[in-house]
């Protein structure tokens, strides 16, 4: 029979709870020890299948043909991993084992360049531009761009035994079934030209538009508008009796710059008249940044029964702030 000594077993209750109280970090090193917790700052020889999906807003009515995505390692001079994904909710890439920051977009944009791309950070949508014959313009005539969705994903971590990476909101998501969400967001944004109560809409034969101050794209990471301030034309036709709509896409207001909307109506006499005004404000207050609505009332458009060219035609623009001028087309075709 086994001896009972008081001392001796508190010395083995003693041991017993130190290696209780030690366990966890033993179990800590342990996983380290695996490599599912190591820090891999470059990609390894280990590749795992990532599956995407891609969270899309209830408000995106049209989903694109399919997403490119760029994975960018942490560690310098790496190769950047490039994949298209010919669906707009999920498909699956492989990638080395290590630290990423990805960037993705839309793949059908046509009317929209992608520069710099050799860098995560400096990573950029810009406008097109069309060839000019003759002195280039001191402000540049940009094309409408496509509609553009885009997201970024931070320091996405793939080890051997799942994923880590941050969500749009900076907190961290694990997930070790290998699965990253990715929140595509609208990254252009619709500007809407309304003309309410025009008089006497009637006389005009077409109608243009034309908007200055404009970004001429943007910092895919993040987001900033991008130089220099463009100018961009757009076509406008006539909703009713006397009022018209018209409406395009862009990177946004390009700031410290006075946004000018100038409104062209052809008129059936030979003649065209201008009108422009000053349209920051209601830019920058719209509710919407991505859509937004600039309503002009009250423009009075020319009888073209009467002749507005030469001496003091009377002509009132109609509203406060704007001005007009009329160009006699039919004279500048001589």
């Amino acid at each position: 029979m086994r001896s009972y000594h008081p001392i001796l077993h508190r010395c083995r209750e003693h041991i017993r709870q130190a290696l209780y109280a030690v366990r966890p970090a033993l179990a800590a090193l342990t996983i380290l020890a695996t490599g599912c917790q190591k820090d891999v700052t470059c990609p390894g020889n280990v590749t795992r299948k990532v599956n995407i999906r891609f969270m899309w807003e209830e408000s995106v009515q049209t989903l694109p043909d399919g997403m490119n995505l760029y994975f960018f390692p942490a560690g310098e001079h790496e190769n950047i991993w490039t994949f298209n994904i010919p669906s707009p909710t999920e498909g699956t890439v492989e990638l080395p084992t290590g630290i990423y920051n990805v960037i993705c977009y839309n793949a059908d944009t046509r009317g929209i360049d992608f520069t710099e791309t050799h860098s995560f950070h400096s990573f950029s949508a810009t406008t097109l531009y069309p060839e000019q014959s003759g002195q280039p313009s001191t402000v540049p005539t940009a094309l409408i761009p496509d509609m553009l969705y885009g997201a970024i994903t931070e320091r996405l971590r793939v080890t051997e035994c799942g994923i880590e990476y941050l969500t749009p909101d900076h907190t961290v998501k694990t997930c070790g079934e290998y699965l990253l969400r990715i929140w595509p967001q609208q990254m252009v944004s619709r500007y809407n030209v309304i003309l309410k109560n025009v008089e006497n809409l009637s006389a005009a034969k077409s109608i243009k538009g034309r908007i200055c101050g404009m970004a001429s794209g943007c910092n895919i990471s993040s987001g900033q508008p991008l130089p220099p301030a463009s100018k961009m034309e757009f076509q406008m036709e006539a909703s009713s009796e006397n009022e018209a709509y018209g409406s395009f896409l862009n990177f946004g207001a390009y700031p410290d710059v006075a946004q000018t909307l100038v409104i062209s109506f052809s008129l059936s006499d030979g003649t065209s008249v201008e009108f422009s005004g000053d349209v920051s404000d209601q830019i920058a207050n719209s509710y919407d940044p991505k859509n937004i609505d600039i309503i002009i009332n009250g423009l009075k458009v020319p009888d073209t029964g009467n002749d507005p060219i030469g001496g003091d035609s009377g002509l009132d623009v109609g509203i406060d702030g704007w001005s007009v001028v009329i160009i006699d087309l039919s004279s500048e075709k001589h």
